[in-house]
């Protein structure tokens, strides 16, 4: 998929691994960009990132800093690791949201899925706070705030604030990070997508008109059922998606369901995949 733009992605976590790396329950990406600047999206859930990254060639030295698309375990999960790490130095970049409390309920109880980092960590850290559209240097964006539509899909179904379920959490954290590519085409990275395709695609061309050539990482389809799946197709083809490189926390069922409602280009990705774009 590559037209010598230079940038690379590499996976260093995910549900799924190539032979050889660790596999993740969540996704984290190293956004590795012509000229040498890397920047970490996501951590996973667990140190896992931290061996496969070293397999892969990633030196903690030059990585500019990591970006937390929301704040769900799967996304923060090895964010203490990678604090107390001593060759990292980078800034951490989220939105002002992202460590509250957290939960997920099921029929039988809920469990905490939020950042479990400890907060005198995160308080030593340069951080730098995520607002509608953040340049991380020219190439490379975040986006926050991100804008629900009352016709389109939210991924939220089953999140709350307490343990008792009480509280319904609408992820207001929830981001994305946009790579403009050498030729002015666009690298659209998510972590959940909490906010829905729909919503997060028209937030980005607010502030962007280049062609999208591919979106990656993780789309929480399960949490709005078959008419999120519907959505999600529709606004590919409406947005003339390259290719879809979709994280292994987007779920089994859901991706299956998304290449019978899709007849574009679908590539999962997988922990020690190198992907140039």
């Amino acid at each position: 998929m590559s037209r010598g733009s230079g940038d690379r992605i590499l996976v260093l976590a995910d549900r799924e691994a190539l032979p050889g790396f660790k596999v993740d329950g969540g996704s984290c990406l190293a956004i590795q960009m012509a000229g040498g600047e890397t920047w970490l999206w996501g951590t996973g859930c667990s140190p896992a990132f931290l061996e496969n990254s070293s397999r892969l060639g990633v030196d903690l030295r030059d990585v500019r800093g990591v970006c937390l698309s929301h704040g769900h375990v799967a996304q923060t999960g090895g964010l203490e690791a990678l604090l107390r790490h001593p060759e990292f130095q980078g800034v951490i970049v989220a939105h002002p949201r992202f460590a509250v409390g957290r939960y997920g309920k099921d029929a039988k109880a809920a469990r905490r899925i939020g950042c479990p980092c400890r907060l005198d960590l995160l308080e030593s850290r340069e951080m730098r706070i995520a607002e509608n559209c953040l340049p991380l240097n020219e190439r490379l964006f975040m986006l926050a705030n991100i804008p629900r539509a009352p016709d389109n899909i939210q991924l939220t179904e089953g999140l709350c604030l307490d343990p008792g379920g009480q509280w319904h959490d609408t992820v207001p954290d929830d981001a994305c990070l946009v790579l403009r590519l050498r030729d002015r085409r666009l690298a659209i990275f998510f972590g959940g997508c909490h906010s829905g395709v729909a919503n997060t695609l028209s937030w980005v061309r607010r502030y962007f008109d280049g062609r999208i050539h591919a979106l990656l990482g993780g789309l929480s389809l399960a949490r709005g059922g078959d008419g999120a799946i519907r959505e999600t197709a529709e606004t590919l083809r409406r947005f003339d998606v390259g290719v879809l490189l979709p994280a292994g926390i987007t779920g089994t069922g859901p991706l299956a369901g998304l290449r019978r409602a899709y007849s574009g280009r679908i590539s999962p990705l997988a922990a020690g995949m190198s992907v140039s774009l």
